[in-house]
């Protein structure tokens, strides 16, 4: 006999703050998450002393000292987000977290059907706000995120035009509406007919 295992039903709001992205940022990103806070600080701090510099400097253009120390900064704020960013992804990794996974993504009645060994869902088609293309993606608008298709995905054009006319047929008039940029690349693509 198979019994009920107990669950639970949470209401969330989708725009709201998340109570639990200070602990996740915590456990994460740990220690280093401070440069992401203290680089523009130092940036700030940096772009002040080149004012100082240019106006103290005889001889040389004070436009030239701002432009290094603006460049300073921006370097410095660049590569403490790449710090920590490298960082976070040691950290998922260490926690088995994959770096790649294959995903497949389907076309139901009821919705999209994205499937991976990370786990399934499904969006509803009243969800799916957007469908756009972007370089060599596809960007599906969910609730609070997007979801990237690659084009490489698809095995020929007429296969890409076929799943696109579906999803594009399954939208809600508004998100279509939003998705001209999609049906103009479409209609671009040869038709499996």
């Amino acid at each position: 006999m198979i019994s009920e295992l107990p669950g639970a039903t949470s209401i969330g709001s989708a725009f709201g703050p998340f109570r639990f992205n200070q602990p996740v940022r915590r456990r994460i990103m740990g220690r280093w998450r401070i440069l992401l806070l203290a680089s523009p600080v130092l940036a700030v701090v940096l772009v002040v002393i080149g004012l100082g510099v240019a106006m103290e400097v005889r001889g040389v253009p004070g436009l030239a000292v701002i432009v290094l120390f603006l460049t300073l900064a921006f370097g410095l704020n660049n590569a403490a987000r790449r710090f920590v960013d490298r960082k976070m992804r040691q950290e998922w990794q260490a926690r088995g977290a994959p770096t790649q996974t294959v995903m497949t993504v389907s076309v139901r009645t009821d919705g999209l059907l994205v499937e991976s060994a990370v786990g399934t869902v499904r969006f509803h088609w009243p969800f799916i706000s957007e469908l756009m293309p972007v370089k060599d993606c596809w960007i599906l608008f969910v609730p609070v995120s997007a979801l990237a298709i690659r084009r490489a995905s698809f095995h020929s054009e007429a296969e890409e035009r076929a799943f696109l006319e579906a999803v594009l047929g399954h939208l809600e008039p508004s998100a279509r509406a939003r998705s001209a940029r999609a049906e103009a690349v479409m209609a671009g693509l040869p038709s499996s007919n």
